[in-house]
């Protein structure tokens, strides 16, 4: 049973992070499909999408050549100040922030669709909780067909690190999104939901 729901996730992981590829943007998902931003209202949820979806500010940090912003390094500053100008936030949702303690944060925190399975209270029903090929927690017994949050390294592009989201809507349509990361956050992003399935009892394997 085990071997079965982990080929289903691999199946899954490679469909999910394989359309990350050969999309509009440098860190493989469209301005409509991202949802950092989600958490943030008015102006300074403008100013988030523009820096971290339309931009992709946040990878000129990642450290990784292969993948370059959208706009110029003045055009990023001048954004993420009007941004901490306006919510009083030191850098945005999508960056490379770390808290008060040094410990690296995962930039998946805070979409909605990752919360709800994250963490010590989360809200939705977790069925299975995968360790392998990549960290994963899904409402169903089969990810390929349920919502799901996942974090790890990226099958396609070895060496390369995500976290992201999968929703499923009522006519079987689903939604992904998929954030480049570094492999610190990664790590945090997977404890989170670790932490998600333990809350709730499951066993990750």
């Amino acid at each position: 049973m085990q071997t079965a729901i982990k080929t289903l996730i691999l199946c899954t992981f490679v469909l999910f992070a394989g359309a990350a590829f050969g999309l509009g943007t440098p860190d493989g998902y469209p301005p409509s499909v991202e949802e950092v931003c989600s958490s943030k209202h008015g102006a300074a949820f403008g100013l988030c999408n523009a820096y971290c979806e339309a931009m992709d500010c946040e990878l000129a940090n990642d450290g990784d050549p292969n993948t370059e912003p959208h706009a110029s390094a003045s055009a990023c500053s001048k954004v993420e100040s009007k941004y901490t100008r306006i919510t009083g936030e030191e850098g945005l949702p999508c960056e490379n922030i770390e808290d008060e303690d040094d410990v690296v944060v995962c930039p998946c925190s805070g979409m909605a669709d990752f919360d709800r399975f994250a963490g010590t209270t989360p809200s939705t029903n977790i069925l299975v909780c995968a360790l392998s090929p990549v960290t994963l927690v899904s409402d169903g017994a089969n990810p390929y067909a349920s919502d799901f949050a996942a974090a790890g390294e990226n099958y396609n592009a070895p060496g390369t690190y995500f976290c992201g989201t999968q929703d499923v809507a009522v006519d079987g349509s689903a939604t992904q999104s998929l954030l480049d990361i570094s492999p610190e956050q990664a790590t945090a992003c997977a404890d989170l939901l670790t932490a998600g399935a333990a809350a709730l009892s499951v066993s990750c394997q």
